[in-house]
């Protein structure tokens, strides 16, 4: 009877256990993409990882074919799993499929750890699921269709689960249950495998106590003896079982409060997301004076859909080092700082207000600051430059600021969903308590604002009174004035807001007078910040597009409240409260009318000399440069590429060398024998280790693996390599050549009737290394007493 070579190790339907199994890894994906993408994306590579697992299986593929046809389903598939923007319908993938998906197998890593979730507002992150399932469905498909090793098998699929918690969110904290549950079904599996196992190969069980079951292993015939005979011993496993439950339910209970515990996990993202360095831009005010004055008549927004009260706002600051006003991260809170963004910039809103959608478009402004109003939730650029915009897109979600790394130059189009707060009474603030500071402390303060903070506060009983005190000080007692005078002149450094606050007059325009609120508030304790926006003198009522100009450009100052949030203070003198001055104008006297005199005559220009120093008016060489950058990673491409492939081949030529010019004639004669049968198994035949020559030869021929004709000369040189290697006859040079004549003739005709990429799968081919050490290791120990 023949055996069926094709049939996989275990059945098929162990496939479907694999793929329950891991549905809860694939969940793990899901809460740091959200909207599926998790779910489709590592759901898509478990199932076909699986596919390729069971063809694999059934055609009998050799390692190099698996990788292949895993490389090809991962490129085939990637569009409609991970990369349904690039590929037509949402399937069929296209040149920027491939592309991205061949580039992002590589940063996809680190784009899940430095992006802002969820992941699923980029293109790209979601190759990584995609593929991490893919590649562990297909290991895990092998090992236990092809090889029948359940228990590796779960090795790649707590490998997969692991890759999605590590690169997941860590203020998660899931329940235990369902890993318990995930373990207690892989155990059951396990056991269910095992005991088939056991049924299969003939095993036979004994029950009762080691004297009965020995005596009866004795009392077998030889026959059974073969067989494998187990004696099970209730009492020991009822023992072990016992045993094994204590020490579970003992480090359970041990372990339950540590589950209970509101500690966060640690992850991958916590480790390597890199801040944005802020520092690296010029702070938002230093083009203040710019904006109200150079283009104060310039066109700068355009915005449609602006709600009533509601401003625009640039960026804010909350830090001060006696040169510039900064920006700080919120100590103590989830989302400090600048992190980057998709289009989503807010996942989860949590601010009470007025939901908003307006369309914005901006000429020429000065910096990466993106203009916003309210709390903003998504943010969508339109035009040529949208997807270099939204690349380098960051957001602080504590100052609701956005800016953008490629820079607000030119114009720019985009639309933003927004939560706008409605405005606070004085009597719903004038109870209500502030937060402490958490910002950085403010340095080098202009020496007399804290004074100047406690003049203006006293008398004054709840915080909001005190705020409001210093807003109406610097409002009634200062001067506007925004020309570069002596009196006012630009900027916000210390010793600028010293020389505003000792002099005659206090003199400003918004970025002194918002700057010296804002640290004359901190000094009090309480969080505030200096804002920098837009804002019409009066708002539209029917939705209509609102131009702002420069001189719409304002700073003012935010602070925080219990309850209702940040709260607008305008510290601003009006425009008409100017500074006065002695300066006596003096009277226009008419200036008769005459005729200027004509000008006089102009030098000879003088022109550079019509020859040259050098012999030809050729421009001079240009010294080559080398491209050492792209020439070494292309080198180490083709290194890491090819070199696997050179080994492989040259391997293989060294075997056969060495065994062709053995010193010993009978071991010339035995390898002639030896390389016909690697080749015949790295072509796909099935070689079995224990037997005989003829015996194999007459295998090959009945599996189908050669022609007639060619079957006919393997069993004559099975023959002959018996005749030579038995005999008791000296072998000479003429039987290691009719040898090796046999083995050229099968491997020629072999090779010349095969396609070539059957040529080329068999020539990088490493099951004859695997059949040769696993026949090493079956002489090893067979050779053991």
């Amino acid at each position: 009877m023949r055996v069926n070579q094709n049939a996989p190790a275990m059945p098929v339907w162990h496939l479907g256990v694999l793929a329950a199994l891991y549905v809860p890894c694939v969940a793990a994906f899901e809460p740091v993409f959200g909207d599926g993408v998790g779910l489709r994306a590592g759901g898509a590579g478990v199932a076909v990882g699986l596919l390729v697992a069971l063809a694999v299986t059934f055609l009998r593929w050799d390692a190099f074919t698996t990788i292949a046809a895993g490389i090809v389903a991962y490129l085939a598939g990637a569009g409609a799993a991970a990369l349904p923007q690039t590929a037509i319908a949402g399937l069929v993938p296209t040149w920027q499929t491939v592309q991205m998906t061949v580039v992002e197998s590589i940063t996809a890593w680190k784009d899940v750890l430095t992006l802002s979730p969820p992941e699923s507002a980029y293109e790209g992150p979601a190759v990584m699921p995609w593929l991490a399932g893919l590649a562990c469905a297909l290991v895990s498909g092998v090992l236990v269709v092809r090889r029948g090793n359940y228990v590796a098998a779960v090795v790649p699929m707590a490998l997969f689960g692991g890759i999605g918690i590590a690169w997941g969110l860590g203020n998660l904290r899931p329940p235990a249950w369902p890993a318990i549950l995930w373990t207690g079904c892989v155990l059951a599996w396990w056991a269910w495998c095992g005991h088939r196992g056991r049924v299969t190969t003939g095993e036979e069980i004994v029950v009762g106590r080691t004297a009965v079951g020995a005596a009866i292993a004795d009392s077998l015939s030889e026959t059974s003896r073969a067989a494998h005979v187990g004696v099970v011993r209730p009492v020991r496993r009822i023992g072990a079982l016992v045993l094994t439950l204590g020490i579970a339910g003992a480090v359970a209970w041990q372990g339950a409060p540590a589950w209970t515990a509101p500690m966060p996990r640690s992850v991958l993202r916590d480790v390597v997301t890199p801040p944005l360095v802020i520092e690296d831009y010029p702070t938002p005010l230093a083009a203040f004076r710019h904006y109200e004055t150079d283009l104060v008549d310039d066109d700068l927004i355009d915005i449609t859909g602006l709600p009533n009260q509601a401003r625009v706002r640039i960026a804010a600051m909350d830090t001060y080092n006696g040169v510039v006003f900064g920006m700080s991260g919120q100590p103590g809170t989830d989302d400090g700082g600048f992190v980057p963004v998709g289009r989503v910039l807010r996942a989860n809103q949590d601010v009470v207000g007025d939901q908003a959608h307006l369309t914005l478009a901006t000429h020429g402004l000065i910096g990466p600051w993106v203009p916003t109003v309210g709390s903003p939730e998504q943010l969508q650029f339109s035009g040529p430059s949208s997807a270099a915009l939204e690349a380098g897109l960051y957001v602080n979600r504590s100052f609701d600021t956005v800016l953008t790394t490629s820079g607000m130059s030119g114009d720019v189009n985009y639309t933003l969903d927004t939560t706008v707060q409605p405005t606070s009474s004085e009597g719903q603030l004038r109870n209500l308590s502030t937060p402490p500071m958490t910002s950085t402390p403010d340095s080098n303060l202009p020496r007399g604002a804290a004074e100047l903070a406690r003049t203006a506060t006293a008398g004054a009983q709840t915080q909001y009174d005190r705020v409001f005190a210093i807003a109406r000080y610097l409002e009634q007692n200062g001067l506007f004035a925004d020309q570069n005078t002596t009196e006012s002149q630009p900027g916000h450094r210390a010793d600028r807001l010293e020389r505003m606050l000792s002099g005659d007059q206090m003199v400003g325009d918004d970025e002194q007078y918002a700057t010296l609120m804002t640290l004359m508030v901190h000094s009090l304790g309480i969080p505030a910040r200096a804002v920098m926006g837009l804002y019409p003198d009066t708002w539209p009522t029917n939705g209509e597009t609102l131009a702002l100009r420069g001189t719409n450009v304002h700073i003012w100052v935010e602070v925080l409240f219990d309850e209702v949030g940040w709260v607008t203070f305008d510290p601003t003198p009006p425009r008409d409260q100017v500074p006065k001055t002695d300066t006596k104008h003096p009277k226009s006297v008419p200036i008769p009318q005459v005729l200027p005199p004509p000008d006089p005559p102009k030098e000879p220009v003088d022109l550079p000399p019509s020859v040259t120093d050098r012999p030809d008016l050729n421009p001079p060489p240009q010294s080559l440069e080398i491209p050492w950058t792209a020439i070494g990673a292309g080198g180490l491409g083709v290194l890491v590429i090819g070199g696997p492939i050179v080994a492989i081949v040259l391997a293989k030529s060294l075997r056969r060398r060495r065994r062709e010019r053995a010193p010993v004639a009978d071991a010339a004669v035995r390898g002639a024998w030896d390389e016909l049968v690697d080749f015949a198994v790295d072509t796909g035949a099935d070689a079995p280790i224990n037997l005989t020559r003829q015996e194999l030869a007459l295998v090959l021929a009945q599996s189908g693996w050669d022609t007639a004709s060619s079957a006919e000369t393997v069993a004559t040189m099975a023959r002959y390599v018996d005749e030579v290697v038995f005999s008791e006859r000296m072998t000479t040079g003429t039987d290691v050549g009719t040898a090796w004549t046999y083995a050229r003739s099968v491997r020629g005709g072999r090779v010349a009737h095969a396609r070539p990429w059957s040529r080329l799968r068999a020539a990088l081919s490493l099951r004859s290394f695997r059949r040769r050490r696993m026949l090493a290791r079956t002489v090893r120990m067979g050779s053991k007493p």
